[in-house]
């Protein structure tokens, strides 16, 4: 029996590689869902083209929900309900100083609400990693027709030696094809200056995978009507319907111990409120880099102080140096349009990454005071804006400090570097020189998450060829462990710099499919 622990994108990567060769395996989540009562009428109201009830709709339930992310608006919200990040009554995190986590308990966790951006990570950025880059990629082609990538052929691809996906069934705004088309015009002398771009690479549901393809509704921070976005609960479901899994609901995994080859897995059933136990061959966790973490501290009995790595990010306006024919009443896709990589060691030893949306509602969210003062330029002035996202690589970023309570609960609390605000001031100085950019970045409105606040979280325990026990090996198990592997982020020696997805599931894969070796070289 092979226990996964979470229903995320790292435990789907697992499991699909199970299911894939009929092994038996069974799921343990906590699996809250949402009933999503308020997505029948917005759909009701997307049939009758009437967008901006829609919105106004959304504002209303949502507004309540903002209320403990007074510095950034761009939650998404699966249409008022903030499921994905409700705690239990029993949560792992007691205190939070100056950070900004999430974990999730939700069936499908963070899948419910990502940006559904995509990149592998850069072999520069593995350099100090105790695998090889080839033995991450070459399973990115896997998870990149897993998570159905949309794509196409620009100069990102050899940057990140992306090759598998699928052609865009949605158009670009008016705003981002004419920023493209800027691009374009400097192409080879903007990689001269270390600066490559190309249309963002989205996981989003097409006629390759079976459905419609997106309608251009502009909803996709509030939580696509469509399902259009790829969400881990899809395939989930898929399995459960066929029977290719065992999925168990309601269990919150707290610490497992290994004996003669068997796993131990001690968890609490929320249903009936006791404490539950499970007993496999093979134990693969997965459910999310804080609880991850907490998992294995228990387990380990671990009281000294760990670090968990995050990513600064920021958020600004950018304006077009050129008018953009966008009608604001327009509809059109509002997730990333453009991916921008600034690879320049004098700025920063790894590349940082940025990435453009287009005018939307929630541009409006970040800038109220535009349409306020200027209502009168309203449509001149939208017409130029767009929001760039820039993401600092995790080694510059600050550290969060972890500690037990006497509750045995988390506290989190922050510990700055400044190295981050340095790259992030040089990073503009750079794009805003450079006039064949086409736009510039008004960093006097420029936001900075919280700490943590990217949702980019983990290496907090390690691998290592040579582990210790704060540290995994290279198959992501645990100082003193033979058959139970972490999947997660929480084992990454350090955060990609673009996007986290891609190659944290390449890496579950990686090592499910050594473990699937293992079973069959048994059988055989």
């Amino acid at each position: 029996m092979i226990y996964v622990v979470g229903s995320s994108f790292n435990s789907l990567a697992a499991a699909n590689a199970f299911v894939n060769k009929e092994l038996d395996v069974t799921i343990l989540d906590v699996g809250k869902k949402s009933t999503f009562q308020n997505k029948q009428i917005i759909k009701d109201l997307l049939k009758r083209n009437d967008i901006y009830k829609v919105i106004k709709f959304i504002n209303g339930i949502t507004r309540k929900n903002t209320k403990n992310y007074p510095k950034v608006k761009m939650n998404k919200t699966n249409f008022g309900s903030h499921f994905y990040r409700e705690k239990l009554t029993n949560d792992v995190v007691e205190q939070q100083l100056e950070t900004e986590t999430s974990l999730s308990y939700a069936l499908g966790g963070f899948s419910n609400i990502w940006g559904a951006a995509c990149l592998p990570i850069l072999k520069e950025e593995m350099k100090n990693w105790p695998i090889n880059y080839e033995d991450l990629s070459k399973h990115f082609d896997e998870v990149s027709k897993l998570l159905n990538i949309n794509g196409e052929n620009d100069d990102l691809n050899n940057f990140f030696n992306f090759k598998n996906y699928q052609a865009y069934e949605h158009g670009l705004s008016s705003q981002s094809k004419g920023l493209l088309e800027q691009l374009n015009l400097k192409r080879e002398d903007l990689k001269k200056s270390g600066i490559y771009f190309g249309r963002s690479k989205l996981a989003i549901n097409n006629s390759n995978n079976g459905y419609k393809g997106c309608v251009e509704c502009g909803l996709c921070f509030h939580g696509c009507p469509h399902d259009l976005i790829f969400n881990t609960i899809d395939l989930f479901n898929d399995f459960i319907k066929n029977k290719k899994i065992n999925y168990i609901p309601n269990i919150k995994v707290k610490s497992f111990d290994e004996l003669n080859n068997e796993v131990t897995i001690y968890a609490e059933n929320l249903e009936i409120n006791k404490m539950v136990e499970f007993k496999g061959k093979y134990l693969f966790l997965g459910s999310g880099s804080i609880s991850t973490m907490k998992i294995l501290m228990d387990t380990l009995k671990i009281k000294k102080n760990i670090t968990l790595a995050s990513k600064d990010q920021y958020v600004a306006p950018i304006y077009l140096k050129f008018k953009s024919e966008l009608d604001y009443k327009q509809n059109y896709n509002t997730l990333s349009e453009i991916f921008i990589e600034v690879n320049d060691n004098e700025i920063c030893e790894n590349n940082v990454h940025i990435q453009i949306y287009p005018f939307s509602d929630i541009v409006l969210s970040f800038l109220p005071f535009f349409k306020k003062f200027f209502s009168k330029y309203f449509n001149f002035i939208f017409r130029r804006l767009m929001i760039a996202q820039i993401l600092i690589p995790s080694k510059f970023s600050p550290l969060i400090n972890v500690t037990l309570s006497e509750k045995n609960s988390l506290i989190l609390k922050s510990q700055k570097n400044k190295t981050s605000s340095k790259i992030i001031k040089n990073v503009i100085k750079k794009i805003n020189q450079k006039k064949s950019l086409g736009f510039r970045i008004l960093n006097n409105l420029m936001i900075k998450l919280s700490i943590g606040g990217s949702q980019h979280l983990g290496s907090s325990f390690k691998m290592n060829r040579d582990p210790k026990i704060f540290e995994t090996d290279i198959y992501g198990r645990p100082f003193g462990f033979k058959n139970v592997h972490v999947i997660d982020a929480t084992v990454l020696p350090n955060l990609p710099t673009a996007t986290i997805v891609f190659a944290s599931m390449s890496n579950s894969l990686r090592i499910a499919k050594k473990v699937i070796k293992k079973i069959l070289d048994n059988q055989n």
